[in-house]
């Protein structure tokens, strides 16, 4: 092979899984958890995930590059149309006090920062910015699957994380300040 000869990049071929199974076997807590912070239920959130899987099962022949992005994009829609509904015929969404009450599980956080104390900043955001960094933070998300996600512009979604980071930092910006007079 000559160095300067360049080998094309088959983008149709999936990076990840291979198939949707594999892609909702790998990612099937990531959504859950992801629509627990979308509901604010454990009951609609799990409804909320077979719902989207089913979805997702029923679309199975789809040409996907991305299947993680496109299974959290699937549930993000069946979310957006539940709630649609609901508003149509006058449901009252309920909020799980247990839920609240513990907030949801991820890495734990370091010793200084309270854990419900980033639960009620991260809830004290506006929705499409809690979205954007739930899903750059908690999902590992970049930008681009993000913005197909929520079908918005990178830039959109570029800026939404930083406002919500900004406002995260304001927020806990007291534990900067506990931080430094401890030392």
């Amino acid at each position: 092979m000559v160095k300067s000869e360049v080998i094309p990049i088959d983008k149709n071929y999936p990076s990840e899984e291979t198939s949707l199974d594999d892609a909702l076997e790998a990612n099937l807590n990531g959504l859950y958890r992801f629509a627990l912070r979308l509901s604010g239920s454990v009951d609609q959130a799990q409804d909320l995930t077979q719902e989207a899987a089913v979805r997702a099962w029923e679309r199975r022949d789809t040409t996907v590059q991305n299947w993680r992005a496109w299974l959290f994009q699937t549930l993000y829609h069946t979310f957006i149309s539940n709630q649609r509904r609901s508003k149509r015929w006058g449901e009252v969404q309920v909020i799980d006090p247990e839920m609240t009450e513990s907030g949801i599980g991820g890495d734990p956080l370091p010793a200084l920062v309270a854990v419900e104390d980033v639960r009620r900043a991260l809830e004290s955001l506006p929705e499409h910015l809690r979205l954007v960094v739930w899903l750059s933070d908690a999902e590992d998300f970049r930008l681009r699957e993000i913005a197909t996600i929520l079908d918005c512009p990178v830039g959109t979604v570029a800026s939404r994380l930083a406002r919500a980071r900004s406002g995260l930092r304001q927020s806990l910006s007291v534990y900067g300040a506990r931080k430094m007079r401890e030392s």
